[in-house]
């Protein structure tokens, strides 16, 4: 977690990895209905800078409840992308599934 911490945020925005994915599926929901986004790029920005501010949370307060962090910081993310609060509260608080 201290390597992300202190790493340049550019790195988690580059355009490899999840980032082409998650655009799509920004226009998709924008696409049928479900989202506002003006611009899929600019809102994939927030969440990319939300995880540097929550780490940088972690390593300062090592003692606050990263999962209620988390939890609050994933609903609030997807709220902005467009689902419902209560959508979004229902999602962050799923289990994520076993790994394959």
């Amino acid at each position: 977690m201290q390597i992300l911490c202190h790493s340049r945020p550019g790195r988690i925005c580059r355009g490899g990895g999840l980032v082409p994915r998650a655009k799509r599926d920004v226009e998709e929901g924008v696409a049928a209905g479900r989202s506002t986004v003006v611009d899929p790029v600019i809102a994939l920005t927030a969440p990319n800078g939300s995880l540097p501010a929550l780490l940088k949370l972690w390593c300062n307060q090592p003692a606050a409840d990263s999962g209620q962090a988390a939890g609050t910081m994933v609903e609030m993310v997807l709220h902005m992308l467009g689902l419902s609060p209560d959508e979004a509260r229902d999602l962050a608080r799923r289990h994520l599934p076993a790994a394959a």
